[in-house]
């Protein structure tokens, strides 16, 4: 069972001579090692990258942040949600607008990312509980989802491990060594141009759809363990291509999804088990989906209007957890 623990603190500032701004719906802080940090408005979370060093954490509440453009330092970034329209509890969700390049190791917890990734780096990359708009990258990349949820498609130069996590795989022929390792997934298979290959692509306990059968070719180095297939054509392209693995079912269904929902399969396709004797697609496995961080994250932040009379600025933060 879920304990949420809550902590709040009182700050007290003294000013001299300063002008306080108003008050600002976003908070950022810097953890370094043992100093803490504190940056205050919608460039916070640039502010703060500017000064991280190797190694710091940097703790985002929510509301809208602009992006930093350029992350060259290996860190790890945490908001409070991804915000999912279709998932109960709906969380407000620590927004990053703008693109982003990666150019070091890097760790995102619980933000909604509004625009396209850039990856430019060998180090390995993760997103926990993240809304992703769009990631570009290359061969070299090395990518690791847990319970995300990726609206553009992610394409086969990346090295890919993702586990209860719904995005679109983009098949291209032009890349046939890297691999893909995908666990509890809910995935859209597509392509690249008019034509594409799925290469060394490795599906368990996931469900799979395509909006384009005709242009897509599995391969023997792909394998599929206890997969429910459905879509256009579904069960007759699927069923016709050299599937190879255990445990197939085909549906001609359009959706096996509950309305409403963030891929919550329909009670027919329930009964059906995984590998590990448990639900198939994104709710199944060891650690199912949710979109509650793991880690402290600030829900709520008061700065007064203005200073008392002995010069001091009164700030209220609150911290919550899970157990």
């Amino acid at each position: 069972m879920e304990k949420i623990l809550s902590l709040t603190f009182w700050c007290l500032f003294t000013m001299f001579g300063m002008t306080v701004m108003a008050q600002t719906n976003q908070i950022a802080t810097l953890l370094s090692g043992e100093n803490v940090e504190i940056y205050f408005g919608p460039e916070s979370f640039k502010q703060a990258v500017a000064d991280a060093v190797e190694g710091d954490i940097i703790t985002l509440s929510e509301g809208t942040f602009d992006s930093p453009g350029t992350i060259e330092t290996p860190i790890t970034v945490r908001g409070v949600g991804m915000g999912l329209v279709n998932y109960d509890p709906y969380i407000t969700p620590t927004q990053i607008n703008g693109t982003l390049s990666l150019k070091s190791g890097f760790s995102a917890e619980a933000l909604r990312f509004t625009d396209t990734f850039f990856l430019c780096t060998e180090l390995p990359i993760s997103f926990t509980k993240c809304y992703l708009e769009k990631i570009v990258g290359n061969e070299n990349n090395n990518v690791t989802l847990i319970q995300c949820d990726s609206k553009d498609s992610i394409g086969r130069e990346i090295n890919l491990n993702a586990v209860n996590s719904s995005l679109t795989l983009c098949c291209d022929s032009r890349y046939q060594s890297n691999h893909a390792n995908l666990v509890n997934c809910v995935v859209n298979i597509t392509h690249y141009g008019n034509s594409g290959t799925l290469f060394n692509a490795n599906f368990t306990n996931c469900v799979i759809s395509t909006t384009d059968n005709s242009a897509i070719y599995q391969t023997p180095s792909n394998t599929y363990h206890n997969c429910i297939f459905f879509g256009s054509n579904g069960n007759k392209t699927f069923d016709s291509l050299n599937v190879n693995g255990t445990n197939h079912v085909y549906t001609d269904s359009s959706t096996v999804f509950k309305d409403g929902t963030h891929y919550q399969l329909l009670d027919q396709y329930k009964t059906l088990k995984g590998n590990d004797d448990k639900e198939i697609g994104l709710y199944g496995g060891n650690i199912g989906f949710d979109i509650i961080p793991n880690n402290p994250q600030i829900t709520h932040f008061e700065v007064a209007p203005k200073t008392s009379s002995d010069g001091k600025l009164s700030i209220k933060i609150e911290v919550s957890s899970v157990e």
